[in-house]
């Protein structure tokens, strides 16, 4: 008989507060006046495993991540439709949002092709 694994995924970040909907962490940013990060990520990316190897768990990057941003995280094979939805394309990817879901940047990390892609949009007024 074999043992199931309890233990999350690497590049989950289990240490981080990850809010459990967007709408949650939309609110939470409204609330408190900060933006919201949506790290779309899943378990078979050897970027997301990065992330989670060795910034995540970085107490600097996790006191400042939590203290600036609503954080909410999707698994995209778990949840395709969120990755298509945010027109990502490609994991793992942050993206900053206003609490009213306007994007300020997106980072993709497709440095396994040998390109990092990051883009700024200025949000409406």
């Amino acid at each position: 008989m074999t043992q199931k694994n309890t233990e999350p995924p690497i590049g989950s970040a289990p240490n981080i507060s990850w809010r459990s909907s967007l709408e949650e962490a939309r609110e939470e940013a409204r609330r408190d006046g900060r933006l919201v990060l949506v790290y779309l990520w899943h378990h078979k990316c050897g970027g997301s495993k990065t992330m989670g190897e060795r910034t995540y768990p970085d107490e600097a990057a996790k006191s400042f991540l939590e203290s600036h941003f609503a954080p909410v995280r999707f698994n995209t094979i778990e949840e395709p439709r969120v990755e298509a939805g945010f027109s990502s394309g490609w994991t793992p990817t942050l993206i900053f949002e206003d609490a009213d879901g306007r994007s300020i940047a997106a980072a993709r990390d497709t440095s396994m092709c040998g390109v990092s892609s990051v883009s700024f949009r200025s949000p409406v007024s």
